[in-house]
């Protein structure tokens, strides 16, 4: 049983045909974390799984790690699974599950960049179900090499190409234009980034300059880094902001607002240049504060607020 935070590095696990139990347990009741460096997990029976992740914390497999083999390599219940490289066989069923039951929900982030996934024929590759609170449209792959076709559950970004041999890699796929940037999730939209790339430990950056015909609400935490890019507002609010908020590092020209707290809210402006452009839609304001009396709080660095000639 994993119970605290733990690090597997140059270690062969293995059990016996016999052995009923996985090599790696987690129990529900604990907040572990592991993370795999190198070597080997084998379940030696077929018909178990070889980690079995049902505890809020994370599970983390690095670019070097070898073998994982069982019914299943991965069976995450619960928790988060963040996955760098390795070879993963399920013997019986999905290479990596991921299913939340009734009494163990709690997937709250997956993520696979790089490995080999391999499962019987007719078995998915990887198999989510129920997932709750997986990031964007629960799409959480953007790489690696895959025993079945994993398009469904491919970030936004990418896409799956067949190699000829019946597995499938995810590669990037570059025939369409995205405007924003999450990790390695990529958006067609500043929308659909703001509403599922978010919240993030990365920050969204924007790739193009973007026009909006409607405001943008940012009800999740993040930092939004426009990279010196500009977004234009042909609508009362440009951000329409619900949860803590970092936007820096670009110009945001608004009709009327360019930045509008709708809650208690702490929000952060760095090196901005905001302007407010039209009076038909009442009195301009770049920057509007909402939420109870001393209930938001706001730090600015470097920020110009400016007013079209006629405001």
């Amino acid at each position: 049983y994993i119970e605290d935070a733990t690090v597997i590095s140059s270690a062969t696990i293995e059990t016996t045909s016999g052995n009923a139990c996985a090599p790696i347990m987690t129990h529900n009741r604990y907040s572990a974390n592991l993370t795999v460096e190198d070597g080997s997990i084998i379940s030696g029976n077929s018909e178990v799984v070889a980690i079995d992740w049902k505890c809020p914390g994370t599970l983390a497999v690095n670019a070097n790690a070898g073998t994982i083999e069982g019914a299943s390599a991965i069976y995450l219940q619960c928790g988060a699974l963040n996955i760098n490289g390795g070879t993963f066989t399920g013997k019986k069923n999905s290479a990596v599950k991921i299913e939340n039951s009734s009494n163990t929900i709690g997937v709250n982030a997956v993520a696979i960049t790089n490995g080999t996934f391999t499962s019987p024929t007719g078995v998915d590759a990887v198999q989510s179900t129920s997932v709750v609170g997986v990031a964007a449209k629960d799409n959480f792959i953007t790489g690696g090499t895959f025993s079945s076709n994993v398009a469904s559950l491919v970030a936004d970004g990418y896409k799956t190409e067949e190699n000829g041999n019946g597995t499938y890699s995810v590669v990037r796929n570059e025939s369409v234009t995205y405007v924003a940037q999450v990790g390695t999730r990529y958006f067609t939209s500043l929308e659909e980034a703001v509403e599922h790339g978010l919240p993030s430990i990365d920050e969204l950056c924007l790739l193009e300059d973007v026009t909006l015909t409607s405001p943008i609400n940012v009800e999740k935490a993040g930092v939004i880094n426009l990279k010196g890019r500009t977004i234009t507002a042909n609508c009362k609010d440009a951000f329409r902001v619900w949860a803590n908020t970092t936007i820096k590092n670009g110009t945001i020209i608004s009709e009327a607002r360019c930045i509008n707290t709708r809650n208690n809210v702490a929000l952060v402006l760095e090196n901005l240049e905001l302007k407010a452009t039209s009076t038909k839609h009442g009195n301009p304001q770049p920057i509007t504060i909402g939420g109870e009396i001393h209930g938001t709080t706001v730090t600015m660095s470097n920020v110009n607020v400016d007013f079209a000639e006629n405001c």
